[in-house]
C-alpha cells in the first residue's frame, strides 16, 4: 500500500515520476493524490477507463493534453479536468518542458497497489523499453490484474491483455510485492 510521501516511479518508457501526498485510510471512500512530473515528448498510457473512480488531473506547471472521452482537451497550469468514471481517457505531454500536475483517483480502491507494482516493475528493470516482448507481458500481466480499477476500453483490447497475461502466468512471470521490511 502506497503511503504519503513515497515515490512512483513507471520507468523510463514512459518518462513519469511521482510522489503521494494524499494515500487514503478508506480507500473505499477516500482518494489517492499523486503529484507527477512527466518528461516532454512523452505519449501516456494507452487509452483506458476506470469503471468506479473518477480521474483528475490538476496541471500545477506546463501543460497537459488530456482525451476526455470525446476530445482532446489542453491543460496549463491552475487547470482542472475531471474524467468521470467509466470515461475512455489518456493523457500526453507534446511539449518540450516537463509537466508536473496533481492525478487523483476517487475513490482509491485498489489503484494504489496497481501503481506500486508498476513502480516495483519498473524499478527491477522489466520495463525498460516498453516495445520489448518482457515489458509487454509483464505490462499485461500487471493491467489485467486490477479489473475493477483499470480496463481496456474495448472487448478486443481487453481480450489481447488477458491474452498476455495469460503468456505471462505460464512463463513464470508474477506481479512482485513491497518488503515489509524497513529499508
Amino acid at each position: 500500500m502506497l503511503r504519503e510521501g513515497d515515490q512512483v516511479d513507471l520507468g523510463p518508457g514512459l518518462g513519469v515520476v511521482g510522489r503521494v501526498v494524499q494515500a487514503p485510510a478508506e480507500p473505499a471512500s477516500e482518494p489517492l493524490d499523486v503529484e507527477f512530473v512527466f518528461e516532454g515528448k512523452r505519449r501516456g498510457p494507452p487509452r483506458h477507463l476506470h469503471p468506479r473512480q473518477s480521474d483528475e488531473f490538476t496541471v500545477i506547471e506546463g501543460h497537459l493534453r488530456v482525451f476526455d472521452g470525446r476530445r482532446w482537451r489542453d491543460l496549463s497550469a491552475d487547470d482542472k479536468l475531471t474524467i468521470p468514471a467509466g470515461t475512455v481517457h489518456t493523457l500526453r505531454n507534446p511539449g518540450k518542458e516537463p509537466v508536473r500536475f496533481v492525478n487523483r483517483h476517487l475513490p482509491a480502491y485498489s489503484f494504489g497497489d496497481h501503481l506500486e507494482q508498476f513502480h516495483l516493475l519498473a524499478r527491477a528493470g522489466k520495463l525498460d523499453s516498453l516495445v520489448h516482448p518482457r515489458a509487454v507481458l509483464h505490462l499485461a500481466l500487471l493491467f489485467s490484474s486490477y479489473p475493477a480499477d483499470i480496463r481496456a476500453p474495448s472487448r478486443v483490447q481487453a481480450a489481447v491483455l488477458r491474452a498476455g497475461a495469460s503468456i505471462a502466468r505460464r512463463l513464470g512471470y508474477s506481479l512482485p510485492t513491497r518488503d515489509p521490511s524497513p529499508t
